[in-house]
């Protein structure tokens, strides 16, 4: 969340509301840090953490954040880009901690 907060502050993206000057679905008040969404960034890392656990619920977990996706980009506070970077960028955060949190038990249990 942090890295995915460190990212979108350092790009700032315009939102596309203030871009193309039209309202949100939804009443913000934000006028950049649009890219990545963290919204879609923690909905995929949830839905990957929770794939190792039980891979039937993160199937669904990672619908609901295909669904999230959409929303946020139909409710005219993202674009597509914004959102498959989020997902993207999600989706890899949490595989490099379950890669980190794999290795650090096995070296715990040597």
């Amino acid at each position: 969340f942090w890295a995915g907060t460190a990212l979108r502050a350092a790009i700032d993206r315009p939102r596309p509301y203030t871009a193309l000057g039209c309202q949100p679905l939804f009443p913000k008040e934000e006028a950049g840090r649009s890219m990545p969404s963290r919204h879609c960034f923690s909905a995929a890392a949830i839905a990957v953490a929770a794939w190792h656990c039980c891979p039937p619920l993160g199937m669904l977990l990672a619908a609901l954040a295909v669904l999230i996706a959409l929303s946020r980009v139909l409710s005219g506070v993202h674009y597509i880009s914004d959102v498959v970077a989020g997902l993207a960028f999600g989706c890899g955060c949490a595989l490099v901690g379950w890669q980190v949190y794999t290795l650090a038990v096995q070296a715990l249990a040597r």
